[in-house]
């Protein structure tokens, strides 16, 4: 008996381990697409290679990172593809992650990665309704 409840025991650890390496890749992957998505944007809108690199080394801005992985976990509990509803989830996800590690962000390191003041509909210029459509159609294609 005390056998079986070790087995059940290491089975479980390997099934939690694996779920975290899962999302540590899946942020390692929203990471670095960030930060093409946010070079091709400041390409476009700069005409030159612009570097927005995040507070990570590397080719990693670590918001799509938690970004990717909040989607994960949320939006792959959703069994029915309503995509007006995912649409809508990620919207708001999208809002709340990137409001929130903004805030983070500037009251752990003292640093300001980006500020829509200047954008109607910002809140306290963290995000944006404009940002947070961008958000919802990323995961919108995605899904």
């Amino acid at each position: 008996m005390k056998r079986v409840d070790n087995s059940i025991m290491v089975i479980r650890k390997e099934n939690l381990l694996f779920k975290v390496v899962k999302l540590f890749w899946i942020f390692l992957i929203g990471s670095f697409i960030g930060y093409i998505i946010e070079t091709i944007v400041g390409v476009v809108q700069n005409g030159h290679l612009v570097s927005r690199q995040g507070l990570l080394f590397g080719p990693f801005i670590q918001v799509y990172g938690i970004g990717l992985v909040t989607y994960y976990l949320v939006i792959s509990k959703i069994k029915a593809r309503n995509y007006i509803k995912i649409f809508l989830i990620s919207m708001l996800l999208g809002g709340i992650v990137e409001y929130l590690f903004s805030y983070f962000q500037e009251k752990l390191f003292g640093t300001i990665s980006w500020d829509y003041s200047a954008l109607l509909f910002n809140i306290n210029g963290r995000t944006s309704l404009l940002h947070c459509i961008y958000w919802g159609t990323r995961r919108s294609f995605v899904y």
